[in-house]
């Protein structure tokens, strides 16, 4: 399921490759920097902290674990939010 529309996310430079491989519970620490609720972090090289505002990365810190379920759940609620905003007018 690698490749599941389910199991992918939006990421800034560097966080892929700080999340990597690692186990999901390790992962969500990075994905929580994306909470608009989260204190802006500062992004390497840059004087400033940077705002990580991208809610369907942090949606994934609401699961307990990384289970092919939760990629489906996760990939038929991605689905139904780009069906509500690319719907094709039947005119």
């Amino acid at each position: 399921m690698v490749n599941h529309i389910g199991n992918l996310t939006l990421l800034f430079d560097g966080d892929n490759t700080r999340a990597g491989n690692k186990s999901f519970g390790k992962k969500k620490e990075v994905y929580k920097e994306y909470d608009p609720e989260f204190d802006p972090v500062p992004i390497q090289g840059q004087n400033k902290p940077v705002d990580k505002n991208i809610p369907m990365t942090a949606d994934l810190c609401a699961f307990d674990e990384w289970t092919g379920e939760a990629i489906r759940e996760r990939g038929k609620r991605l689905g139904e939010i780009a069906n509500e905003i690319w719907t094709i007018s039947a005119e």
